[in-house]
């Protein structure tokens, strides 16, 4: 079975330390973290690092599959960001995508997480999503909407400004601790 996974418009590829010269430079636009607790990597010899870390695709612990790919835009013939997942042993995938400014409103972004959420109940036995999205980022918000997230009333344990999203299993996954821009890195104490 191949790992890749494709839509009409998205090509998902398993990101490996490859990627990281691919995807660096549309990382670096300071725009995509206005939402977010992260920066721009600060370098590429640090994002091969990470990239090289998350290639296990599983958690130091062994209990979470952390998932990430690579999302080709099919016409443009580029890289233009990535998805990712942590699923647990209870088949809650919490979601997070990244896409370069320059596929903002093309509905890759939407293509990608769509085949992403296919993969994710196909091959990796998910059966219920969470996304976690601060509540000013509308672009966001329509993604995940389109694709049949609803918001969860209940607040999240923090008072970050963020809105829980799910969908699927009764629309009830508990939240995840922490913000769900990518899974934790395993060399963070």
């Amino acid at each position: 079975m191949s790992l890749h996974a494709s839509a009409p418009r998205v090509r998902l590829e398993p990101l490996v330390a490859a990627h990281a010269k691919a995807l660096h430079a549309g990382l670096c636009d300071p725009r995509l973290y206005a939402y977010t607790d992260d920066g721009p990597p600060e370098s590429l010899e640090a994002l091969e690092a990470r990239y090289r870390r998350l290639e296990s695709r599983r958690s130091s612990r062994g209990d979470e599959q952390w998932l990430n790919w690579a999302v080709w835009d099919v016409d443009g013939g580029a890289y233009v960001g990535y998805v990712q997942a942590t699923v647990g042993a209870d088949g809650v995938a919490h979601v997070a995508y990244v896409l370069f400014v320059a596929a903002w409103g093309r509905g890759l972004g939407t293509a990608a997480v769509a085949a992403m959420l296919d993969v994710l109940r196909e091959r990796h036995g998910a059966r219920a999503y969470a996304a976690r999205i601060d509540a000013r980022n509308a672009p966001s918000i329509a993604l995940v909407e389109r694709l049949g997230f609803r918001a969860r009333e209940r607040a999240l344990p923090s008072d970050s400004g963020d809105r829980l999203f799910v969908h699927g299993a009764a629309d009830s996954p508990p939240p995840m601790q922490g913000a769900l821009s990518a899974p934790p890195d395993p060399t963070e104490p």
